[in-house]
């Protein structure tokens, strides 16, 4: 297992280093860059393999290597969960509230940060949750609005597409690695 480690951080480019926030920002920074979100990898294994769930972690990476795949926000983030973990971070792997997508909130010197390698988003850097206003990406059309925690100590985030609300999720649940692979034997992908 160890060795798929090396192997994706060779994907990203990037040497193991001791966990910090610099090097969170270079790791989500190599992720969104070099490992798109995409379906197509879905539909290829679907037919080539009878594959319905998601993928395992050495096809996963194989995909990446030979085809230039990526995956969809199940297989992005929950593979970079296990690296991140690996690498030693303190990392949650949350699910969202659009039937249960994952993101991460990962803690860093007693502050959460949102990474989400799977939204098709310019979030391209760690993103800081301890706020006290707004935290605005303007990207194009396209305006990406991360909320203040509610008193129930959860996160809002908000897409606009010409001023108008057209998606958004919170950082609702907290997922073991259990009920993720789980949810996957249940739920055709």
């Amino acid at each position: 297992m160890i060795d798929f480690f090396f192997k994706y951080l060779k994907i990203l480019w990037i040497q193991k280093q001791n966990p910090g926030f610099e090097y969170l920002k270079e790791i989500v920074r190599a992720q969104v860059t070099k490992i798109p979100f995409e379906n197509v990898s879905k539909l290829f294994y679907k037919k080539r393999n009878n594959l319905e769930q998601l993928i395992d972690f050495e096809l996963y990476l194989d995909g990446i290597e030979k085809y230039g795949f990526g995956g969809t926000c199940y297989s992005n983030n929950f593979y970079l969960n296990q690296l991140l973990s690996w690498l030693g971070y303190n990392i949650r792997l949350c699910g969202a509230d659009m039937k249960n997508p994952d993101v991460h909130i990962v803690n860093i010197e007693n502050h959460d940060f949102l990474i989400d390698t799977g939204y098709a988003s310019p979030f391209s850097e760690p993103i800081p949750l301890y706020l006290s206003n707004d935290y605005i990406i303007n990207t194009g059309i396209d305006r990406f609005i991360i909320k203040p925690k509610d008193n129930n100590k959860q996160s809002q985030i908000e897409l606009y597409r010409n001023g108008k609300l057209i998606h958004g999720y919170g950082t609702l649940k907290e997922y073991s690695l259990h009920f993720f692979r789980s949810n996957f034997k249940k739920n055709k992908l």
